[in-house]
Order: structure tokens, then C-alpha cells, then sequence
């Protein structure tokens, strides 16, 4: 995501960074290591280069555990093998993430998955990444289609040698 950032910024777009919470996590010395997630975030930011708006940090704790991890348990212990990269990809990260972003008047949510969309008049289509050794858009199989329209794939066009 920080790649995507600082390319979006390169090309002169005002970038609004939003960490996602996912997880309340505390280690065996109640130190959470997204605080330093979070902190790297911030880091990045002092260094974007043109000026964007501070960073923010949504809590989505409540959503990612009754909507994905408690739904990935279930069909766990049912025997099948759910992925929870694509059940919070849809429903937090296209889902949660995307209304706030709305709400905010931001034009497009932008993300450092390699895919890449199609956008043609009737429609947007979910494409691979341009390297296939980085392509990510199994992932994001699940989003919803309209998700596409205010989306960006910054990385989807790069190769991993880039």
C-alpha cells in the first residue's frame, strides 16, 4: 500500500492514507504489533513526496471477527477451507473500507494489490497483474463488481523487477 501511495503521489494525486484495524492482537508482553504497522504508516507519510492530509486509523476489530474469522472458523470446523484473505477483502476492505471511504469524498480507493481493472462503457472487469508471478486478483475474486468503478490497482501494470 505504501508503494501505491508514493506512486499515486508521483503523479501529483492528493492521497489520503486509512490503516485498517483488523485484529485486536497483544503478544505475551501486551505490545500489539500493528502499533508498529501503524507506525511505519505514518513514517511514509513524512516522506510522500507533494502534501496530503495526515493518515488515519479506522477500527474494523468488531467487523473482521463476525464477518470474516468467526465465518472462516465455522466452515472450518465444517470441513471445507475458507480463505479469509478473500472474505475480508470483500467485505471490509471492498466493503467497510469503501462506504468510509465514500463518506469521506474521496474519489477512489486505491490499494497495493497487483490487478488490474477493465473499464469499458457497460463496465469494469477484475484482471490479472501484469506479472503473473505477482498477481493477486484471486484474492479480490469476491469484491463486488461495482466495488471496480472507484477503485485503483496501482501495481497491477508492474513487473516484479520494476
Amino acid at each position: 500500500s505504501s508503494v501505491a501511495a508514493l506512486l499515486l503521489a508521483r503523479h501529483g494525486c492528493e492521497v489520503l492514507g486509512l490503516f485498517m484495524h483488523n485484529w485486536d492482537e497483544r503478544d505475551e508482553n501486551g505490545e500489539c504489533p500493528s502499533e508498529q504497522d501503524w507506525h511505519d504508516v505514518q513514517r511514509v507519510w513524512e516522506v510522500l513526496p507533494g502534501s496530503h492530509p495526515r493518515p488515519r486509523r479506522l477500527d474494523f476489530v468488531k467487523e473482521y471477527w463476525n464477518e470474516v474469522f468467526s465465518p472462516f472458523l465455522d466452515g472450518y470446523a465444517a470441513g471445507i477451507t475458507p480463505n479469509p484473505d478473500i472474505g475480508c477483502n470483500r467485505v471490509i476492505k471492498f466493503g467497510a473500507l469503501r462506504r468510509q471511504v465514500a463518506s469521506l469524498g474521496v474519489d477512489a480507493l486505491a490499494t497495493g494489490h497487483y490487478a488490474r481493472i477493465l473499464s469499458t462503457p457497460q463496465s469494469h472487469h477484475l484482471m490479472t497483474a501484469r506479472d503473473l508471478t505477482k498477481d493477486q486478483s484471486y484474492f479480490l475474486c469476491n469484491i463486488p463488481r461495482d466495488a471496480l468503478q472507484d477503485s485503483l490497482f496501482p501495481l497491477g501494470d508492474m513487473l516484479k523487477s520494476d
